[in-house]
This record gives structure tokens, C-alpha cells and sequence, in this order.
């Protein structure tokens, strides 16, 4: 079966370079927080899915990343994020298709900027904290839609 999505690169918008500065332990070794440029690909792409946050890329890009930089798995969470955008209809997962994979990155580039853009709104308030951010974010989000009534203490405090 082809896989045209494999060969891919996704884009960045450039104004979002800050967050990979600050969230990535190899260049941001006191406040860093992911080990890899992928990780923090993806935790802006469930960030920006949860926050229902699209965001067109606007202006000059940086550095695509390439799709087979991917592990197997965030790449099922790719699937999973164009299911959720596309109401569950599987057609939009054909990746022989160069229309389906062409908006399937759109999809992916777009949610994954809207969670770009939350986390960038964080950090620049506090740019010396961005570790301690991307918890609370985490915490936040975990957080949010549980009952009011729930008996069990579930902070990560």
C-alpha cells in the first residue's frame, strides 16, 4: 500500500520558534521539558485538539519536520487528530490519496499551531518558567471537564 504521508514534512510557523527553544532540553537545558522537537509537535497538537484552537500558519516558516521522524505511535495520534477534525469519517485517512494527505497535514500543521500559540501566550508572560508551565498546561487540561463531585484527589501536587 502507499503511504504518501510518510514522505511528507510538517510545517511550523516561525513566530512559534520560541516554544522549541524553551520547551526543548537540549537547547533550554535548566527549563526544557521534552527531549525531542516530535514531542513538543505533538503535545501542541493535543493541545491545540483539546482547546479546539485551528490556526492557519502565517508568514515565514521554519524547518518543516520531517513525518518519518515520527514514532509509529505519534503517527496513530496523527490519524487520530484528522478523525477527530473530520467527524470519524475513515476516507479522510487514505494516504494514497494526494488530496487526503495534503489535508491531513493542513489539519495536523493547523491544530498543531492553535496549541503552539496557547503554549507561546504562557511563556511569553513567563519565559523563565516554561517547565513549570507545561505543567500547570498538563494539569489544566487534565483537569478540565471533571465532575465537580469527584472524591479521589487527583493533582499533582
Amino acid at each position: 500500500m502507499i503511504d504518501l504521508f510518510e514522505s511528507k514534512r510538517l510545517a511550523r510557523a516561525q513566530d512559534k520558534d520560541e516554544v522549541f527553544k524553551r520547551l526543548d532540553v537540549k537547547k533550554d537545558s535548566r527549563y526544557g521539558f521534552f527531549q525531542q522537537m516530535t514531542d513538543i509537535y505533538i503535545f501542541a497538537l493535543a493541545l491545540g485538539l483539546k482547546n479546539r484552537k485551528r490556526s492557519k500558519i502565517i508568514g515565514p516558516t521554519s524547518e518543516s519536520i520531517h513525518v518519518s521522524y515520527f514514532t509509529d505511535e505519534q503517527k496513530k495520534f496523527f490519524d487520530m487528530a484528522v478523525l477527530y477534525s473530520e467527524a470519524g469519517k475513515l476516507e479522510s485517512l487514505d494516504k494514497a490519496s494526494e488530496d487526503c494527505v495534503s489535508e491531513m497535514r493542513k489539519i495536523i500543521e493547523e491544530y498543531t499551531n492553535g496549541g503552539l500559540q496557547i503554549i507561546l501566550d504562557h511563556i511569553q508572560v513567563h519565559p523563565e518558567d516554561a517547565f513549570n508551565i507545561v505543567v500547570r498546561l498538563i494539569d489544566r487540561e487534565l483537569k478540565d471537564g471533571l465532575p465537580e463531585d469527584i472524591d479521589e484527589d487527583i493533582s499533582w501536587a
